[in-house]
């Protein structure tokens, strides 16, 4: 994880993100709610309700990418916040245990199954050759969560020409 250069991610810690791991948790609902309103904070118009009890990840947008971010015990997974299908916001997706320290995230829209670690589809499995963007996450001792990035995003250091 040398190689990253890890991004602060402003207003929540690990104990602002729901925790999958705790069964009781799971049960209980989630009110997902469809909005054609500009102010929808996807732009495919998905909007949650954020009322500090949502039973799903967190999207946050670090180095102009849009995130999805799951906690599952002490762990903390980031993703790019698209499903490779179809571009579903997968921070609304449910995550699943398939056993053997293996987690995916299913896609809210059609289902795809997402390896939080990897990226990888793993369902369906005519699609498993298909991916997504998987990011390193530090927790330190406060709770404050950084996301690792390859590089900072190009549009930083673009510089417009003008005339002088």
């Amino acid at each position: 994880m040398e190689d990253y250069v890890f991004l602060p991610v402003e207003n929540i810690t690990i104990r602002d993100l729901y925790d999958w791991s705790l069964p009781i948790e799971r049960c209980k609902s989630t009110k997902v709610m469809l909005s054609p309103t500009k102010s929808s904070p996807r732009k495919n118009g998905v909007s949650v309700p954020l009322n500090g009890n949502q039973s799903t990840g967190t999207m946050v947008t670090s180095n102009s990418v849009d995130i999805a971010l799951f906690r599952y015990k002490s762990s903390v997974f980031a993703i790019k916040e698209e499903c490779p299908h179809a571009g579903g916001p997968l921070h609304l997706g449910e995550i699943e245990d398939l056993g053997e320290g293996l987690l995916c995230v299913r896609c809210p829209w059609h289902g795809w199954k997402v390896d939080l670690l990897s990226g990888k589809v793993l369902e369906p499995t005519t699609h498993q050759t298909e991916s997504t963007v998987t990011y390193p996450v530090k927790v330190d001792s406060d709770g404050k969560l950084f996301i690792g990035f390859e590089g900072l995003n190009p549009k930083y250091f673009r510089v417009e020409e003008s005339e002088f």
